[in-house]
């Protein structure tokens, strides 16, 4: 498993040490995600500074420092880093939260429409440190400057799964974006639920957040300008890839595959499983690898603990 540490007291376009493993695998990355979203260097080009708008000025230092490290165009690193916005559909997820005597366990899949395990084998977990309010970890890939999971060490942990309603799509900050600004910048559970719940977003998502108590653990289900918390009972709470508090027009392009598919069945298999509340971290893994809940696509499994700032962490391969 590849690690890193970025160190937030550097200038932003010096933070990411790149060396050529780091190369190789951005570079493998995003041929991948490029080739997935059609997207050629003409039609990157033609987009301009259209793909950089809601990006805060700081995390773009950081893209612009990593393309000039490994001489890849800023267009293709900027584009990888808004796959999510692109193609939320493909990326599946099973999440839940479980109490212990310690705090909230927070448990996730994630679930990704790709070949030969790339996304799995390509994995990083990076370690921030020296940030505002504390150090905090993201898994990830090489080249990913957002997060769609993250854990802010005694503070809180973020995963997103992804939705699809018909509202309309608004200009706001990136999501991934707006997780690592959170977990870099915010302090407390309560600040952090309030951000993620309020801040205009380009597309729909649904995010888990647990806190440091088994109290602190919520499902915030997102569309760009409106939300609805589901909040855990007894420390419990799943999230796959449906809302269920808040309403929303069914999307008509919702895709015929087997994220979607397989949704409510992994919600009630998880929820049926969840009656036997894990003890510690393992039993959360074994959960997210019974075979009602793992998938085939599955490509990372994860388990974060906020009071620590713990990170379990398995993939196909590992």
């Amino acid at each position: 498993m590849r690690k890193l540490v970025v160190d937030l007291n550097n200038k932003p376009c010096d933070r990411w040490v790149v060396d050529g493993d780091f190369k190789q695998a951005i570079e493998e990355l995003l041929e991948y995600y490029l080739k997935d979203l059609g997207f050629d260097d003409d039609y990157l080009g033609g987009m301009g500074d259209l793909l950089t708008v809601g990006i805060p000025e700081e995390y773009l230092g950081e893209l612009k420092g990593i393309s000039d490290k490994t001489q890849i165009h800023l267009n293709r690193v900027v584009a990888g880093n808004l796959y999510y916005d692109f193609m939320k559909m493909v990326i599946g997820c099973t999440a839940f939260s479980a109490p212990t005597g310690e705090g909230p366990l927070h448990a996730r899949n994630l679930d990704w429409l790709s070949t030969g395990s790339t996304l799995s084998r390509l994995t990083l977990i990076t370690e921030y440190i020296n940030g505002p309010q504390g150090t905090f970890s993201t898994i990830g890939w090489s080249g990913i400057v957002g997060a769609l999971s993250g854990v802010a060490d005694n503070r809180f942990s973020i995963t997103l799964n992804a939705a699809l309603s018909n509202d309309k799509n608004e200009s706001g900050i990136p999501v991934a974006f707006l997780i690592r600004d959170v977990l870099q910048n915010v302090s407390t559970f309560v600040e952090a639920v309030g951000i993620l719940s309020t801040t205009t977003i380009p597309c729909d998502c649904l995010l888990l957040v647990t806190g440091l108590t088994n109290d602190e653990c919520v499902v915030i289900e997102r569309t760009p300008s409106r939300f609805a918390q589901r909040w855990a009972k007894d420390g419990v709470v799943t999230v796959t890839n449906d809302f269920i508090n808040l309403k929303v027009s069914a999307d008509k392009h919702i895709p015929d595959n087997e994220l979607v598919a397989s949704s409510c069945g992994r919600f009630n298999r998880i929820c049926e499983l969840l009656q036997d509340k894990p003890k510690d971290a393992d039993e959360c893994m074994a959960y997210l690898s019974d075979s009602k809940v793992q998938m085939d696509i599955t490509e990372q499994q994860m388990v974060f603990h906020a009071r620590s700032g713990a990170v379990l962490f398995q993939g196909k391969g590992y």
